[in-house]
């Protein structure tokens, strides 16, 4: 998906594929929604605000932990 069209068309893009798989899913699994976790850590802070303007609530970084 191109960085062009926007964060607010590409969570729509990506919530409207959830929401298809989860009405194709087996009637006799739990009815549990998804939540969509948007990756943070390399986009710049602008973008996660757009991001959380758009509906966004749940992010996740990971980072390698040393000892």
């Amino acid at each position: 998906m191109s960085a062009e069209l926007g964060v607010g068309f590409a969570l729509r893009a990506v919530n409207e594929r959830v929401q298809q798989a989860v009405a194709r899913r087996p009637r006799d699994l739990p009815a549990i929604q998804p939540r969509l976790v948007a990756v943070s850590k390399t986009k710049p802070a602008d973008m996660v605000i757009e991001a959380y303007g758009h509906g966004q609530r749940t992010f996740g970084e990971n980072y390698v932990r040393t000892l």
